[in-house]
């Protein structure tokens, strides 16, 4: 039979202090021995939640801004007594944006018993490499910044989106520039798995338009090389361009089509929400695709009412739909933690997502079924302010 305690205390401890006369125990010798006790008690009562990240390459700006989210997040649960008594971690590793350091991190990770779940990774083909072993140690991932379809469809088991698909941004970009009587579009994208699932999405929506691209440009992944790709859409002499990709390359192309001499409107996706950051007052006009409600605003959503005072709450009074997506991650995988009962596990906390029919978090709907991972196809088009902040 395992020894009965009481608040993790064992019960000999307790009657010892309790019982105890002065002549035979010094309650601060007493006191301390309790204080210690308790304190290696909470040490012990953890939940880990582990994530890589590029913390120091070509998208580490806005990896560390997602972070920040979902630091705020964790905070609040903690400052409120955790998680059935057990205080939240988040172990967030540097995978420079590098697939095969992403699997790496991954294994180092998902090796910790006391990690019950991943959240918030970035870049198609990061999550690609993981795929096989989420499936293999039965360990969820909540939440990606990727969009690409391939991630979808067929579903795995054990990944959770939160965000509508690149698709569904795509679709609505174009739908957006069509009803605004534009017909000439091009598309310029990072030469990989996640651009490459853009394209097919461009090339669709402008059918279902009975439309074709002008130009498309390709721009080499983990690069700013956009010569070729510039020349070529600046030829064409589009309207509009749809950029699928990374920050960086998307405001070296910018500029790029720009110098020779387009006029042409730019239009991008959430991934790159803080293109800002990049091109500064130069960024001014720029068509967004959000996935998440306007965080500037705490009226309109409970959600952004919450997030702002989270952030608020580790001194934080930036807002931007990058963070504000990384504390809605938070939130979904912690309701999940909580669903899973008083001793949760991967097991557990796989099941409670999986019965999320319809959780509202904050007026933000998230829906999952043993068939459906998808989480939510909200979409939204911000335009950015020269401040960097967005017009809707």
């Amino acid at each position: 039979m395992g020894e009965y305690t009481f608040f993790g205390i064992p019960i000999l401890l307790w009657r010892s202090i309790l019982t105890s006369t002065p002549r035979h125990f010094d309650w601060r010798i007493g006191l301390v021995t309790l204080v210690m006790a308790i304190g290696a008690q909470s040490a012990s009562a953890q939940i880990k939640l582990g994530q890589t990240l590029d913390l120091s390459g070509v998208t580490s700006a806005f990896s560390k801004d997602f972070m920040r989210g979902t630091s705020a997040y964790l905070t609040v649960i903690n400052n409120s007594g955790g998680v059935a008594g057990k205080t939240l971690e988040l172990i967030t590793l540097d995978d420079k944006f590098d697939p095969e350091l992403t699997l790496q991190n991954t294994r180092k990770l998902v090796d910790d018993p006391a990690v019950l779940g991943l959240v918030g990774y970035r870049g198609t083909l990061n999550v690609q490499k993981v795929m096989p072993l989420l499936a293999e140690q039965k360990v969820s991932l909540v939440g990606t910044s990727a969009g690409a379809m391939s991630l979808r469809k067929p579903v795995h088991p054990y990944l959770y989106h939160n965000r509508a698909s690149l698709a569904d941004e795509v679709e609505v970009l174009v739908n957006h520039a069509e009803l605004t009587g534009i017909t000439k579009l091009a598309y310029g994208y990072q030469d990989d798995a996640f651009g490459k699932d853009g394209l097919t999405a461009f090339e669709a929506a402008m059918a279902k338009r009975n439309l074709k691209p002008v130009a498309t440009g390709p721009v080499p992944r983990g690069t700013t090389d956009v010569t070729a790709a510039a020349a070529a859409i600046a030829k064409a002499q589009p309207q509009v361009v749809i950029f699928v990709g990374q920050a960086k390359p998307a405001a070296a192309l910018i500029r790029a089509i720009r110098k020779n001499g387009s006029a042409a409107q730019f239009m991008v996706t959430s991934v790159i929400s803080g293109i800002h950051g990049e091109l500064g007052e130069e960024a001014f006009g720029i068509s967004v695709a959000q996935v998440v409600p306007s965080p500037f605003n705490p009226f309109t959503s409970k959600l952004v009412q919450d997030y702002q005072t989270a952030m608020k709450a580790i001194g934080e009074t930036k807002f931007t739909h990058n963070s504000l997506e990384g504390y809605l991650i938070a939130r979904i995988m912690v309701k999940a933690i909580q669903q899973a009962g008083a001793n949760p596990t991967r097991a557990g906390v796989h099941k409670a997502l999986e019965a999320m029919r319809a959780e509202d978090i904050g007026g933000y709907m998230v829906r999952y079924s043993p068939t459906d991972h998808l989480g939510s196809k909200f979409v939204e088009i911000n335009m950015v302010r020269k401040d960097g902040s967005f017009a809707r």
